[in-house]
């Protein structure tokens, strides 16, 4: 054999191991069943402490963005901004252009 044939073997013998070494890390784990995986959670390692997990949980509840993140929604901007005035909107429709106005109507459904 030569060396370019023993590095190609070499590197399909990393590319084919690297997943289980990744898999060994998780909580999830290979399984020739049906789902095709098995789930271990006590092999989950946890950054935060029990404390800070209850505190942003509290917070979550004090603001109201639980209710939100129950459900998989974003949490909606707490402070969106001022928005347009009446007079700036007013002024913006008086100069759009024909196609401009065109537009408008088929992105909102309006025109054809």
């Amino acid at each position: 054999m030569n060396i370019k044939t023993l590095l190609g073997i070499a590197a399909l013998a990393a590319a084919v191991a690297s997943p289980s070494v990744a898999f060994a890390e998780s909580d999830i784990h290979p399984a020739s069943n049906e789902r095709g995986y098995t789930v271990h959670p006590d092999h989950f390692k946890s950054t935060k402490t029990r404390e800070q997990v209850l505190a942003e949980l509290d917070s979550a509840r004090a603001d109201g963005s639980l209710r939100y993140l129950q459900r998989g929604l974003p949490v909606p901007d707490r402070n969106p901004g001022m928005g347009r005035s009446r007079e700036e909107v007013a002024r913006e429709a008086a100069s759009m252009t024909f196609p401009d106005r065109r537009q408008m109507h088929v992105q909102t459904g309006r025109g054809r």
